[in-house]
């Protein structure tokens, strides 16, 4: 194979090895492609990927070409400087050794002299916060590995690094999703996530969204007018005025209003969100939760409904109350009047010069009893209607 196809097939099996990633394959099958790859495109009959342990004190061989069984998952080296791949993984650089009996800078593994191995090339499989590992190639002739294979598999080993990186990000963000899913998917509001726009088009929203309006997580995540169209029509203009205005300020936004269900029955539902930013401040999306308040609504409304009802009875007692004391400001000028005559009556017969019977009258007029008596007489013509 000449020098251009040989580059040309390594460029292809580094496209080959980033594809592969972004098809979703996880990290056992892209180390098991990488080593095929590896020995495929260096014409090596050894290659491997060895993973740092958690310690730091030792790799694992994970994925390999060309090894007995139980060596992949089981064979261990020491990440020191004494071993071929610790040498590589301490200094930091691809390690190439052309005569592997020989080499002085560490010591062969007696295993890889067992296999007949005379030339190898390891280098590091970098990693997020430290490297993964190691990526190594044995061959079993003495030869030399050009500036073009070490960049080749220099650049395997940072791909593969990449690609590794990139599927245990997925598989975090896929787990945080998991326990954010399973925690908002719990709680007895509906959590959603909405574009910024003028439809609030939904991102995501959580399936107690159909207790709340009778239509499914899939059925407003397909319409994105939904939303408005079962909005009570004497809300709408009001809700879509406040969009527009929190959307343009990105203050908080809280509102409640109402929504029709499809069986024409009428909820209220509390809504709250915040507006999320990016680094650079711009808007990315509504977060915010639905929650059902017709019930809380139904209360002050019954409350509200008692009030008036206590209010009205109140202004009818009061009603009555003023009928009352004019009734009772009647009567008493009624019984004051024929009780001023009798005391007039009285005192005119105590004056000097009557005689005994006069001024016994006069003491009898006088005698509260004799009043009471009157005022009694008085309040049962006014009772009869006998005073005029």
């Amino acid at each position: 194979m000449s020098g251009f196809e040989t580059r040309t097939s390594q460029q292809a099996a580094l496209a080959e090895l980033g594809r592969l990633s972004l098809a979703g394959a996880g990290v056992q099958e892209l180390a098991d492609f990488t080593t095929h790859l590896v020995a495929e495109n260096l014409g090596v009959e050894h290659s491997s990927v060895l993973e740092l342990s958690a310690s730091g004190e030792d790799l694992l061989v994970t994925a390999g070409v060309g090894w007995r069984d139980g060596v992949v998952g089981h064979f261990r080296v020491s990440a020191r400087r004494e071993s071929h791949s610790g040498f590589s993984l301490q200094s930091r650089a691809p390690v190439i050794t052309e005569n592997l009996p020989e080499e002085t800078r560490f010591v062969p593994h007696p295993a890889l002299l067992e296999y007949g191995v005379k030339s190898g090339a390891t280098v590091i499989i970098p990693g997020r916060d430290r490297p993964y590992g190691v990526l190594a190639a044995y061959a079993k002739n003495v030869r030399s590995f050009s500036h073009d294979d070490v960049l080749f598999f220099t650049a395997m080993a940072n791909t593969l690094g990449s690609t590794i990186e990139y599927v245990r990000s997925q598989e975090r963000l896929q787990a945080a999703e998991t326990k954010y899913r399973n925690l908002v998917e719990q709680v007895p509001a509906v959590v959603y996530i909405d574009d910024v726009d003028d439809l609030s088009t939904v991102l995501y929203i959580s399936p107690q969204i159909y207790t709340l309006t009778g239509y499914t997580q899939a059925e407003h995540m397909a319409h994105p007018e939904l939303w408005i169209q079962r909005l009570h029509r004497e809300d709408r203009d009001r809700v879509l005025k406040e969009l527009k205005v929190t959307n343009d300020s990105g203050d908080p936004w809280r509102i409640e209003y109402r929504m029709v269900r499809p069986d024409g029955r009428v909820g209220w539902v509390r809504d709250e969100a915040v507006l999320l930013r990016d680094d650079r401040g711009r808007p990315m999306c509504w977060q915010g939760v639905l929650l059902d308040v017709t019930e809380e609504r139904q209360s002050e409304e019954a409350l509200r409904r008692a009030y008036e009802r206590e209010r009205e009875a109140a202004e009818r007692l009061r009603s009555v109350n003023e009928m009352k004391n004019a009734f009772l400001a009647a009567v008493s000028h009624e019984v004051r009047t024929p009780l001023s005559s009798v005391l007039g009556y009285a005192m005119t017969l105590e004056r000097p010069g009557l005689d005994e019977v006069q001024r016994q009258a006069a003491r009898l007029g006088r005698d509260p009893k004799e009043i009471r008596k009157a005022l009694a007489g008085s309040r049962a013509d006014v009772i009869r209607g006998d005073i005029l």
